[in-house]
């Protein structure tokens, strides 16, 4: 939108002036102005410039312009010299250095006469290159023959907003419902250029495109087989009445040189060799080089592989928790295995963001290389944790060698596009049959919004941005992409299948096994194992109980047995000194030994003090 200060320019050619036959072009134009003014889609005020042919035309349309456009103006009466005049309002010249940066819309006006075509269309040229061809509104005014010249030429249809209003009798002459070679439509009613305007119908769009799946898929035949963004432009084909002419062979790199030149699809649509870039990373440096629209975001992130499941070295001494131990069967089956540090294991540390990537200095980093919008987000970071990971970087151009070296190289990481990834992983790193996957992806480390690229101030963008809000909530992009990843896990799982024999092949297969016997739950080594841990502790335990019953019975039958080898001692010597010994030692002495004793000897000494004293 313009503000207070608006400008009416006229351009005066040195052509020779015709006669001007009666004109009634007035009530056309001042008819637009007026709804112009009334409008608030359209926007009450414009730049004015004035380009006309002939003196008398530009008197008459200054005294129009003067009349029903009453607001400050400026006269530039010839290319050299510029005059202001007094301005209307009040603080006229404060206002426009404010102004200045506003997005102006600038109303054109030009005479157009016979012989000056060729020039003009010149002019168009330059000014769609330059100007704001996609804002400008666009007022041609002449004969009817010559206006429909004019409005069917190919430099022409490059603008979005213009009409033609004939001289002889102020007919409108609009833009035609389907652009390549359709008929002007004529009324008495000027458009109101409305903002939501579809320009689409009709057209014949050329777009850069690199074949980047999932955004664009073209198969071993060279055909577009898929991609979100293909797919994208192609039912919008169908449904505005367009046409597409695809390249996907000429755009290469997608960066600028040191020499300012740009390359890939930027510098397809930049330099105007196509209408739109089938993806573009709206970044810094394409500003105001470029137009874009904002589709879905994309990341950059690392991918390394997955981490190593190791058994808890405390799970020798506890196997299962209480419950367990109270209900040994019950509890491995149920309760005690779920939180048995066996089916469980312990993963080592791997980094999954770039601060802690930062802080693992003895990871290898290899960065994807192919000098775009990721790798100038790296490469002009001045400082911080970015700028050192950037220094750590080893280049690598192959996107298959860099996430196989990832997957299998122990302190590794591949960073790169989550797309590259995401399809990199899909068609090298998929075993046929069920897979667990065998890398692990990072946060990421920034969000480019991603969407279509258009020439600077060209007359598609806004057309397409209002399509395009329907695009980024209908759930449409995910699924195509997704489709897209599946065709590359399908083709991985083919390749890798013919690859049973090679080195590869064997490589990931092992490791992938490696992966899932170390965190498979209820594995049989997991579950033997803590049998085994078990059944050790009850043997241990066994044994020391039968142990100790040995232990119990041998010291039982070795008190038995003293017991009874003192009895039979005894009786011997009872035997001995009682029946047959008393004689020879006397009663003395054997009293005194059974007294001293304290045994059985007690009977005996009775005994023998009885025999005695019956003997005496």
């Amino acid at each position: 939108m313009s503000s207070h200060g608006d400008h009416i320019s006229v351009y005066e050619s040195n052509a020779t002036e015709s006669s001007i036959v009666k004109t009634h072009f007035e009530s056309a134009l001042k008819s637009f102005l007026h709804r112009s003014q009334q409008n608030s889609q359209v926007g009450a005020l414009f730049q004015v410039r004035l380009v006309t042919i002939e003196a008398s035309m530009a008197t008459k349309l200054l005294n129009l312009l003067q009349t029903d456009y009453p607001f400050p103006k400026a006269f530039y009466p010839n290319r050299s010299k510029i005059d202001f005049e007094v301005p209307i309002v009040q603080g006229y010249r404060s206002i426009l250095p404010r102004n200045h940066y506003l997005s102006h819309q600038t109303l054109q006006i030009f005479h157009v006469i016979n012989g000056d075509i060729a020039s003009l269309k010149k002019f168009l040229e330059k000014m769609v290159y330059v100007g704001s061809a996609h804002r400008d509104r666009m007022i041609f005014i002449g004969e009817e023959k010559i206006l429909v010249e004019l409005l069917h030429s190919k430099i022409v249809s490059r603008l979005k907003y213009k009409f033609g209003i004939v001289m002889e009798d102020g007919r409108v002459l609009k833009n035609p419902i389907i652009y390549d070679g359709g008929k002007l439509e004529a009324s008495f009613d000027a458009p109101l250029f409305e903002t939501m305007l579809n320009n689409l119908p009709g057209r014949r769009l050329k777009v850069s495109a690199y074949p980047n799946p999932p955004y664009l898929y073209v198969d071993s035949q060279q055909q577009y087989a898929g991609g979100s963004y293909y797919q994208m432009l192609y039912f919008m084909g169908i449904k505005h009445n367009y046409t597409m002419e695809v390249d996907h062979k000429t755009p290469e790199g997608s960066g600028f040189y040191k020499n300012g030149i740009w390359n890939g699809m930027t510098g397809d649509v930049y330099y105007r060799r196509a209408d739109v870039g089938l993806f573009m990373g709206l970044t810094v440096e394409r500003y105001g080089i470029i137009d874009t629209i904002f589709l879905q975001p994309d990341i950059v992130h690392f991918m390394t592989r997955q981490a190593d499941g190791h058994i808890k070295f405390l799970a020798i001494f506890s196997p299962y928790n209480l419950t367990a131990w109270l209900a040994i069967f019950l509890a491995d089956l149920t309760s005690g295995y779920q939180i048995n540090w066996l089916a469980f294991p312990e993963y080592e540390n791997i980094p999954m963001d770039f601060p802690t990537l930062d802080s693992r200095k003895e990871y290898k980093v290899v960065f994807n290389f192919h000098a775009g919008t990721s790798f100038q987000y790296f490469d002009t970071a001045k400082s911080g944790m970015i700028h050192n990971v950037r220094q750590r970087f080893v280049l690598e151009p192959d996107i298959q060698k860099c996430v196989i070296e990832a997957a299998v190289e122990k302190h590794s990481v591949c960073i790169s596009w989550g797309p590259v990834i995401t399809r990199a992983i899909a068609s090298n790193l998929t075993l046929p049959g069920p897979f667990k996957p065998m890398v692990v992806l990072s946060k990421p480390a920034v969000n480019f919004p991603v969407g279509f690229g258009f020439q600077y101030n060209s007359m598609f963008t806004d057309t397409f941005e209002m399509i395009a809000k329907y695009w980024r909530d209908s759930g449409l992009i995910p699924k195509w992409n997704s489709d897209v990843y599946s065709k590359f896990t399908s083709k991985g799982k083919s390749w890798l299948k013919s690859q049973k024999n090679g080195e590869f092949y064997h490589r990931i297969d092992s490791k992938w096994k490696k992966s899932l016997a170390s965190v498979a739950p209820f594995n049989f080594d997991n579950v033997a194992a803590a049998f085994a841990i078990v059944v050790g502790g009850v043997l241990l335990s066994f044994i020391g109980f039968v142990g100790e019953i040995f232990h119990v019975i041998i010291k039982a039958l070795i008190v038995f047995y003293s017991r009874t080898l003192t009895k039979l001692s005894l009786d011997t010597m009872q035997q001995l000194f009682c029946w047959g010994g008393a004689p020879v030692f006397g009663a003395n002495w054997l009293q005194i030994l059974a007294l001293d004793l304290h045994s059985p000897l007690d009977i005996c000494q009775c005994n023998c003090i009885k025999l005695d004293s019956t003997n005496h």
